[in-house]
């Protein structure tokens, strides 16, 4: 199995209440009607499955990496995820998605451990369960047999999207991921820049461990905010009976107004 050390630092801010609730609309990027995500799903490829009072319950979840066995998030990266994406508390925090079914494939254990084999299993599982996007916490070194699978994926009309920071070189022009790069911004916008998806954005609050919250870092602000986004226009295709492609996505996705 080959190893991969994750990158991550916990989150020095954490609260117990916020101020004011936070709705991350997906209408704050001028997407009109009814935007909520109904009758999509997506899968967070990440630290496992959330616990948090502003997330609703999850449809599926499956542990794939080695030394665990609980498939509960103790990192809280899928939960800083999942409260941008699907969250749904009026109180609290409303994410871009609420109706959008989520699935949890836990494929970096407590220590920060992930691997090859781990992320191929966790996408595997995912296109079993049909989902329409998927958020990778990291894509590592090129394989063949990554490669092999993320085609597939394409070919199932299933959107992969993963941060810049978090690629292999090798994997930058591949056209079966989304790469997002991100910009902390007041003001809320998405555009293309040599064919990866920008997302700027303000710093502001997500769902984390112990029902608390924490400001997120903009790789996973960006990261769940082009998701969310992606889902709500993958709704409006289905609702409008069009046939759609990652790629066409990814074009409705950087010319919105």
């Amino acid at each position: 199995m080959n190893h991969i050390k994750i990158n991550y630092k916990k989150p020095e801010k954490v609260i117990s209440k916020l101020k004011t609730p936070i709705s991350y609309s997906a209408s704050n990027f001028g997407i009109k009607g009814k935007c909520t995500g109904y009758r999509t799903s997506f899968s967070v490829i990440s630290s496992g499955l959330p616990a948090h009072k502003d997330i609703k319950e999850f449809s599926d979840t499956e542990v794939f990496i080695e030394k665990t066995t609980m498939p509960d998030d103790n990192l809280g990266i899928a939960t800083m995820y999942s409260g941008i994406l699907s969250s749904y508390n009026m109180k609290g925090i409303k994410g871009i998605a609420p109706k959008s079914k989520p699935f949890y494939a836990k494929a970096i254990n407590e220590k920060k451990h992930s691997s090859i084999n781990a992320i191929g299993s966790s996408i595997l599982w995912s296109m079993i369960k049909k989902v329409d996007a998927i958020i990778l916490t990291t894509l590592p070194k090129k394989s063949s047999y990554l490669e092999q699978i993320l085609r597939k994926i394409y070919m199932m009309n299933i959107c992969v999207f993963v941060h810049e920071s978090n690629v292999s070189k090798e994997w930058k022009k591949n056209p079966h991921v989304i790469i997002v790069n991100s910009k902390q911004d007041e003001k809320l916008s998405i555009k293309d820049h040599n064919n990866n998806v920008v997302v700027s954005a303000p710093e502001n609050y997500t769902t984390y461990l112990n029902n608390k919250y924490t400001i997120t870092n903009e790789k996973i602000m960006s990261t769940s905010i082009a998701t969310g986004l992606a889902l709500i226009l993958i709704q409006k295709n289905k609702n409008d009976k069009k046939r759609y492609t990652p790629q066409s996505i990814y074009k409705q996705l950087v010319t919105i107004k």
